[in-house]
C-alpha cells in the first residue's frame, strides 16, 4: 500500500492507519456520549424524586395548618391511627402515563399542586410501596375521601396511594416508597423513602449500576 511522505522525506499516516484513528474516536465519542446523557438522565430523576419528597414535608405542613382530619365524614382522632405500616396498602388502578409518576398535594379536597417523575426522558421509572397500611374506617382510596385535611397522593400505572396526615403533622400510616429508574430492563437507579409516624421522611439512595 502506497505510504504518505510529507515533504522532509518523513513517513506520515497510511489510509489505513488514519481510518482506524478515525474508528476509535468514533468509539470514544460513542461511550462518552452515552454516559453523558446517562448522567443526565440520572441528575433529572434525582431532582423529580427531591421534589417530591419536598412535597411529602409539605403535605405534612399542611396538615398542621387543617383544625381536623375528616375522612369519609368522620373525623379521624389521633387514637384511631395505626401505629405502624402492614402489607394491605390501599391501592387503587388507575389509567395514565405508564412512563411517569404523578404526584398530588391535596388540601380539604382541593388540589394544591402536583408533579410527575419520568416525563422529561426515555428511561423508565417505577414506584414500589410498602406498608401504608390502615384501619377501615380510616382507609383513603381517594383525595376526595377526605373531606378535612391534608392527603399525599402517589400514582402510576400500578395504581394510586394516599397519604392523609393528622393536625400534628404525622402520616396516619407509615411506610417506604422506592422509586426506581431503569436503563433497558436493569435498575440503574433506586431511592427509598421511608415515611414514618413521627413525621419524618428519611431517604437512601441505592446505585443497582
Amino acid at each position: 500500500m502506497r505510504i504518505l511522505k510529507s515533504r522532509k522525506g518523513q513517513r506520515a499516516f497510511s489510509l489505513v492507519e488514519l481510518m482506524i484513528a478515525i474508528a476509535v474516536m468514533s468509539i470514544l465519542l460513542a461511550i462518552g456520549v452515552t454516559r453523558f446523557r446517562s448522567s443526565q438522565v440520572q441528575t433529572s430523576f434525582n431532582g423529580e424524586v427531591e421534589e417530591c419528597i419536598a412535597a411529602i414535608q409539605d403535605t405534612s405542613n399542611l396538615g398542621k395548618s387543617c383544625r381536623f382530619l375528616e375522612i369519609n365524614n368522620k373525623i379521624v382522632k389521633q387514637r384511631d391511627s395505626p401505629k405502624t405500616g402492614g402489607n394491605n396498602a390501599s391501592i387503587k388502578k388507575e389509567e395514565q402515563d405508564e412512563d411517569a409518576i404523578v404526584w398530588r398535594i391535596w388540601q380539604n379536597g382541593a388540589l394544591v399542586r402536583g408533579g410527575r417523575i419520568g416525563s422529561n426522558y426515555s428511561n423508565m421509572v417505577e414506584i414500589k410501596t410498602r406498608g401504608f397500611s390502615s384501619s377501615e374506617n380510616t382507609q383513603v382510596r381517594e383525595p376526595k375521601d377526605v373531606q378535612q385535611g391534608a392527603v399525599f397522593e402517589l400514582s402510576s400505572a400500578s395504581g394510586t396511594i394516599c397519604i392523609p396526615y393528622m393536625t400534628d403533622g404525622t402520616p396516619l400510616c407509615s411506610g417506604q416508597l422506592s422509586f426506581r429508574l431503569y436503563n433497558g430492563k436493569n435498575v440503574q437507579k433506586e431511592i427509598n423513602v421511608e415515611v414514618n409516624i413521627h413525621g419524618k421522611v428519611m431517604n437512601i439512595e441505592k446505585f443497582a449500576g
